[in-house]
């Protein structure tokens, strides 16, 4: 039974995507491998693709040299809009669009939610004005987004923000994930966000690791409430305490499949929804409409 079990696991992971890596070189926080050397474990283990995310600097211009180490895996390069690229910066945002690069975070580390919690208290980036608009600005980072096929991330926006954001982002038909929302987000609120059509819920692993905020029963649950169409399970890995992304991956999906998710829900969440958000393949739903109109 344990060899049986272990096979599907293995064959859940071939073709995967994790949409949540984190990898050196980082000027801020102690990796457990290197970009190249992440990928190369990936590949070897057999999964799809990583998509590569810096804090601090878009990796855009990093997967060319990543991609002359590994034969078929697919990487794809990102940028966070913090205070290091110059916030919410249009500009930046369309140098990393040019490069090829695939998934634009809204502020993590230097947002102004995500400083909410530390002391001292110090301001940081928000998206919405005091009548909770979007700023201006976002109507242009949204365009670039729009014009070059790239898949919004909320990064670490406030409930509110996430809220307003992807109600846009989804009128616009952007392919939007939100990051790691089980983190600070009810259920009810997930919920509503899953109804959206161009907008997934991102569920990552490092959330029930030792300094996890989530119980693993807990955290599936949750999933099993919002449903895999919408969900993507991903890992948020690469801290030098916790496993490599790759093996972060075979993980979850073992403790998914113990959680009794059937294995073809948890290839939903793991590489069809993956694929979905980075333009790979059209949506179900696409397909479906697609085979009825040449029928039609």
């Amino acid at each position: 039974m344990l060899t049986q079990f272990n096979d599907t696991v293995n064959e859940v992971l071939q073709g995967s995507i994790d949409m949540h890596v984190h990898a050196g070189p980082d000027a801020n926080i102690e990796r457990r491998l290197d970009m190249v050397q992440t990928a190369m474990l990936a590949e070897e283990l057999g999964m799809g693709g990583l998509v590569f995310k810096s804090h601090e600097y878009p990796t855009a211009p990093i997967v060319p040299f990543i991609k002359e180490w590994v034969d078929e895996l697919l990487c794809f390069g990102a940028i966070a809009l913090d205070e290091d690229v110059g916030g919410l910066n249009p500009h930046a945002l369309e140098v990393c669009a040019k490069l090829d690069g695939k998934v634009v975070w809204m502020p993590t580390f230097t947002s102004d939610y995500g400083r909410s919690r530390q002391t001292p208290r110090r301001p940081g980036i928000k998206v919405i004005d005091d009548r909770k608009r979007l700023l201006p600005v976002m109507g242009d980072i949204l365009d670039i987004i729009k014009q070059y096929d790239m898949v919004l991330a909320t990064g670490h926006l406030s409930p509110e923000e996430i809220m307003i954001l992807t109600e846009e982002s989804n009128r616009r038909q952007i392919r939007t994930i939100c990051t790691h929302v089980t983190f600070w987000m009810p259920v009810e609120e997930l919920k509503t966000i899953a109804r959206r059509e161009h907008v997934y819920l991102e569920h990552c692993w490092l959330q029930v690791l030792p300094q996890g905020s989530r119980s693993i029963h807990d955290f599936f649950t949750i999933i099993k409430e919002i449903g895999p169409a919408k969900s993507v399970l991903s890992t948020d890995l690469g801290q030098a305490h916790n496993p490599p992304p790759p093996e972060g991956l075979r993980m979850a999906i073992a403790h998914a499949l113990r959680a009794d998710f059937a294995a073809k829900d948890v290839t939903t969440m793991v590489t069809t929804n993956p694929r979905v958000l980075l333009g790979l393949e059209r949506p179900a739903a696409a397909r479906r409409g697609g085979r009825r109109a040449a029928s039609a």
